[in-house]
């Protein structure tokens, strides 16, 4: 679906879906759905090693040592960093004029940190929900709702 497509992202923690149409109001199809797995495990799970061991400076202590960020922050910056080159390639490729990001907030905030300036300059709308459960139907009739219609 190149040309004049506009596509609509759908993402969460753990994944992200594309649709695209190419007439206003036109119902989506599902251009590409990736699952990311590590994005619903417990931090613990995340972490394939127990944290390393410190001593004391002036004692006999051992402590664990805490990682310096947070499993699921990392993973969520993976997932972002994954859906933005995703874009970025489409981009280029020019499979969409236009995009609509519905995202989970924490997410939507990465995306903002991460998308490059050309895919920045395609989103029309963004949107901090997450409807990743959503099918293109069930979509296409949220999107008419609450922002092709408004």
């Amino acid at each position: 679906m190149a040309g004049n497509s506009e596509w609509v992202l759908t993402a969460n923690g753990a994944g992200y879906r594309l649709f695209a149409h190419d007439k206003k109001l036109a119902p989506l199809s599902e251009v590409r759905h990736v699952d990311w797995p590590s994005g619903r495990l417990p931090a613990r799970d995340i972490n394939s090693d127990r944290p390393g061991r410190s001593f004391d400076s002036g004692g006999q202590g051992r402590h664990a040592m805490e990682p310096r960020t947070n499993a699921h922050d990392e993973e969520e910056s993976r997932l972002a960093r994954d859906i933005a080159a995703t874009l970025s390639v489409a981009q280029r490729e020019g499979d969409y004029n236009s995009l609509i990001i519905v995202a989970a907030p924490r997410l939507l905030g990465r995306l903002r940190e991460v998308l490059p300036a050309a895919v920045r300059q395609r989103v029309v709308v963004e949107i901090d929900k997450d409807l990743t459960a959503y099918d293109a139907g069930q979509l296409t009739d949220w999107l008419r709702k609450e922002v092709w219609e408004k």
